[in-house]
């Protein structure tokens, strides 16, 4: 989102002339409202004392405050034609706006245009808000002087960081919006009010209500110093209502509640108070017509659901096709009917995740299996060259012989069998080994001895049991065990 620049101490780089002469200008725009910017870090702040601090400087050194694209006077990147000025602010002010119910302060301004398409560009919406680059503790470069605050640009975007600014307006002939389209229904009328007064998309009546009664407050005080023009919008809800050109602002008013009146809730049943006069001003002018607007209206609101704000009904149905596309495209990579409801999609995500899960766990008891069966094929090769290394002859191609083993040990094993060890062999292994530590038992020829025909077959079983236990060790525990069993 594009956000409200905000730079300390930056030095004045000069003091703009006026370059031409005043063309059309714009009603009092809202530029930006008093907020703590708490992603900009702690203690960072818009407030009243900065706006005071704007609008002194503007008046003291006289100056036209550039109207820019997209911020783009800071961005020496950005196209020389976004750079430019496309309109001047030539007036400025501190004002009031409601937040949630709570009165904060603005920074108001009018534009005076320059760029007559970016003008039509915001009068027709598609450019519809701004975003302020503002200095903090700046310092005049001509005199050294501290000088506070100070509006460096303005820059119109769609999507400020300010979200509750309203829309900008370009002509001061139609202060907040405008409506082309006929009235047909109820529906028509409630989205013509939420365009006129600038609502969002979704206002609801209560909304629309609440500025309607604000609207009849400002034109029962006629010196409101507000800076909005009543008029103004009065005279677009006369034309959007098909109302003579004379009708006063109290029968536009009168004329509108009556339209927003709930409908009768039987056939044939009136409301209280109906005016049939009011029906004689029908509101159908074809229902092709009344089609297409709501039509568009349900784009638009589509939109807004979908998190996109649309400055135009064809951007709208565009964004709205293409997410519809997009679910589309997800539905048949799931394998799902296209017809599948959102529930249906959960499920089948949810199941996908579920077997992703058990995937990873039994991806993990794999790479265990391996683990152990690498390391049980290690042993096997080991204790088969060892095997056959108790020759003297073979001991000298150890090497050779470990790594044609490690290779491919069923070739190894079909060419070089493992030698069978007896018992006598092995009675003489633990005798010569019990010398030497817990190395690798030499297998030697000799006489077996009772003893260690016994602690051979106790080996075996305490092997048997300890999988871990080697051979060499296993013969030690045995001899000991025997031993200390004829001691007994």
């Amino acid at each position: 989102m594009t956000s409200p620049s905000i730079t300390a101490g930056k030095r004045v780089t000069g003091r703009a002339m006026p370059l031409a002469a005043s063309q059309a200008t714009s009603p009092w725009n809202v530029l930006a409202y008093a907020t703590k910017l708490r992603g900009r870090g702690a203690g960072v702040e818009l407030t009243s004392a900065d706006f005071a601090s704007c609008v002194a400087n503007f008046t003291r050194w006289g100056r036209e405050i550039p109207v820019v694209l997209y911020h783009a006077d800071t961005d020496a990147t950005a196209h020389p034609d976004s750079r430019k000025a496309h309109a001047w602010i030539v007036e400025m002010r501190v004002g009031a706006m409601q937040r949630g119910g709570v009165s904060c302060a603005t920074l108001e301004a009018r534009f005076r245009w320059v760029n007559e398409a970016t003008r039509a560009s915001v009068d027709c919406g598609e450019l519809a808000f701004g975003s302020i680059t503002i200095v903090q503790g700046g310092v005049d470069e001509e005199t050294g002087a501290e000088c506070g605050s100070f509006l460096w640009s303005f820059s119109l975007t769609n999507n400020p960081a300010l979200v509750d600014l309203p829309r900008i307006a370009a002509s001061r002939t139609l202060a907040a919006g405008a409506w082309y389209g006929d009235l047909d229904d109820r529906d028509d009328v409630v989205e013509m009010l939420r365009c006129i007064l600038g609502l969002p998309a979704l206002a609801d009546e209560a909304a629309i209500a609440a500025e309607l009664a604000k609207l009849a407050a400002l034109l029962a005080a006629p010196d409101d110093a507000s800076g909005i023009d009543a008029d103004d919008i009065i005279a677009s809800l006369r034309s959007a209502m098909r109302l003579p050109a004379l009708t006063s602002a109290s029968d536009v008013l009168a004329a509108i509640r009556a339209a927003l009146a709930p409908p009768p809730s039987a056939p044939g049943e009136m409301p209280e108070g109906h005016n049939d006069s009011a029906d004689s001003r029908s509101m159908s002018r074809g229902s092709r017509a009344a089609k297409e607007t709501r039509m568009s209206t349900t784009m638009m609101a589509l939109a807004a659901r979908l998190g996109f704000a649309a400055p135009t009904e064809e951007a709208a149905a565009q964004h709205v096709a293409a997410r519809a596309e997009e679910s589309t495209e997800v539905r048949r990579s799931l394998g799902l009917p296209l017809a599948s409801d959102a529930q249906a999609v959960a499920a089948k995500i949810t199941a996908l995740h579920s077997d992703a899960a058990k995937v990873a766990v039994l991806s993990a008891e794999n790479e265990a299996l391996k683990s152990v069966e690498t390391e049980r094929h290690n042993r096997e090769v080991v204790e088969h060259v060892e095997a056959l290394c108790a020759d003297p002859v073979m001991t000298k191609s150890r090497a050779a012989l470990e790594s044609f083993a490690r290779n491919d040990f069923a070739a190894f094993s079909k060419a070089y069998p493992k030698p069978a060890i007896t018992a006598a062999s092995l009675a003489l292994t633990s005798r010569v080994t019990g010398l030497g530590g817990e190395k690798t038992p030499t297998i030697v020829s000799g006489r077996a001895a009772r003893h260690n025909d016994a602690a051979a077959d106790r080996a075996k079983e305490l092997m048997a049991a300890d999988k871990g236990l080697s051979l060499e060790s296993a013969l030690k525990q045995a001899s000991r065990e025997l031993r200390a069993g004829k001691g007994s």
